[in-house]
């Protein structure tokens, strides 16, 4: 072996050691410390105190009201049971808060085709794709009978 082989030698195996050092020293087997930090504002986050200035929303305030439309975690928007006399009760106090027109029924159309057409299918049947593909054994309502046609929107929701 010549002396640069020697010295490349020497070398490679000092930093192999380095190497094996610095992985031991990063770890810590404290478990109530979290180790080196290397990005310390995503471990350390801002915190703005309640009522206070905050220079992160338009309105620089701390405190935000809920987006509109969206119900808080644990909070029930209707408090009527799930039973007949419940689905009965909601359909004598609630009232359709849309009057219809052409803009609420596209909506409508929309949202039947997110969240309803996959178990009642295209004409409301009861024959969605859900049901035809035998992954739901219980056939949906069917939508156009006179029952659902003369049930009170309280009922429905």
């Amino acid at each position: 072996m010549t002396n640069i082989q020697m010295t490349n030698k020497k070398i490679s195996i000092f930093f192999s050691l380095a190497l094996v050092l610095i992985s031991f020293s990063s770890c810590n087997h404290n478990r109530k410390t979290p180790g080196a930090q290397y990005l310390d504002d995503m471990v350390k986050p801002i915190a703005y105190e309640d009522y206070s200035i905050n220079p992160v929303f338009a309105n620089r305030m701390t405190e935000q009201l809920p987006v509109e439309g969206t119900i808080a975690r644990g909070k029930m928007p209707y408090s009527y049971e799930k039973t007949a006399d419940g689905q009965k009760l909601a359909g004598e106090q609630l009232v359709n808060p849309f009057k219809m027109s052409s803009d609420v029924l596209e909506k409508g159309k929309n949202q039947y085709g997110i969240y309803c057409l996959i178990c009642h299918g295209p004409t409301g049947k009861g024959d969605g794709s859900l049901f035809k593909s035998g992954k739901f054994t219980a056939q949906p309502t069917d939508l156009g009978e006179e029952r659902i046609m003369n049930m009170p929107d309280g009922e429905i929701v």
